[in-house]
């Protein structure tokens, strides 16, 4: 294209000149000699260049004519039209949906533990073990349940056990909570291998001896989890405190005829630094330890002692050092549990 260009300007410049602007300078006649030819002018430079200079006129015998003018430059060539645009690519397509948290949305006193539920948060005490903040709630023990959980693999002294469900009778009870609200409640109407079942499917265990196992000496602060807890240590003999506060747990003192959701009673607990933010260890419900003695061959008949009194009225003063009485497959509307666990 631009050799076209050029040999267009050159076909035209006596006319116009390249541009319209460049015309031709006459030579000097020398002495006696024909007038030079006047010089040519250089054609336009392609794409800006430079033109030529005109070559001097030849003298007859005179002198040579004056060098032409240099060309004008050349304009520079139109700039080029941008090609067109591209089409926009399509739309990648849209990412699959991120997998939903496994455990949903737990509550404040829950932690997300293992098998992806929603579990009651730990709180370590500082003879470094774990204790749940509160027992296990009728909501926690049901999504358990919903995993459809094997009755193998149980203790020896729980290989009877032949499902974990909650005893129908004695969920109908009317001092069993009924309807929608009871999930926060606190489980109740399951035996202590139950119990064992659930907190050991959780990756925990039932609070016994500190760092796990059966404890003897139930009312030994160094030795019961469940007894430290409470005592904070050994140092109360309330869960609040030395004086028992009417009201402040729900318990044989405050007259009320069924559980409460847990930890709403915000001063059941200790008030001593280390052992705060563990709930209604008085009051509520009864708890599983794991402190049963054989009396027989049959495990079923083993007897263990729940902890912490629970709601309802009886002539004991709800302190720490209080235990129940009740077989290894017993259940009542007013036993349930909570979980220990290494931190």
């Amino acid at each position: 294209m631009k050799k076209l260009v050029f040999l267009a300007c050159l076909a035209a410049w006596t006319v116009l000149g390249c541009d319209g602007d460049v015309e031709p300078i006459s030579g000097g006649g020398g002495t006696g000699g024909a007038a030079g030819s006047s010089g040519t002018a250089g054609a336009a430079g392609i794409g800006g260049g430079a033109g030529q200079a005109g070559g001097g006129g030849a003298g007859g015998s005179g002198q040579g004519g004056q060098a032409g003018t240099a060309g004008s430059s050349g304009q520079g060539g139109s700039s080029g039209q941008g090609g067109q645009a591209g089409s926009a690519g399509s739309g990648g397509q849209a990412g699959s949906a991120g997998a939903a948290g496994a455990c949903g949305q737990c509550q404040a006193l829950e932690d997300c533990g293992k098998l992806g539920l929603c579990v009651a948060k730990t709180v370590v005490l500082p003879p470094a073990f774990g204790i749940d903040a509160t027992e296990v709630t009728r909501s926690q023990y049901e999504a358990w349940l919903a995993t459809t959980p094997s009755t193998a693999g149980q203790p020896a002294a729980c290989t009877w056990n032949n499902a974990f469900a909650p005893d129908a009778t004695c969920m109908a009870k009317a001092s069993v909570c009924k309807g929608s609200g009871c999930g926060n409640h606190p489980q109740v109407c399951i035996d202590e291998c139950d119990a064992v079942a659930y907190c050991t499917a959780v990756g925990k265990r039932v609070c016994g001896a500190i760092g796990g196992g059966v404890v003897i000496l139930q009312d030994d602060p160094t030795k019961s989890e469940w007894y430290n807890a409470c005592t904070s240590g050994g140092v109360n003999d309330f869960v609040y405190g030395d004086g028992s506060k009417a009201g402040t747990c729900n318990d044989y003192l405050t007259f009320t005829t069924t559980t409460v959701p847990v930890g709403s009673m915000t001063g059941c607990q200790s008030a001593t630094a280390g052992y705060t933010g563990v709930y209604d260890l008085i009051g509520n419900v009864w708890e599983w330890e794991e402190n049963c003695n054989a009396v027989s061959a049959d495990p079923t008949e083993d007897i263990c002692q729940p902890r912490g009194f629970s709601y309802g009225m009886g002539a004991a003063m709800p302190m720490c050092s209080g235990a129940n009485y009740a077989k290894r497959a017993e259940y009542d509307d007013n036993i349930g549990f909570r979980c220990c666990s290494s931190p």
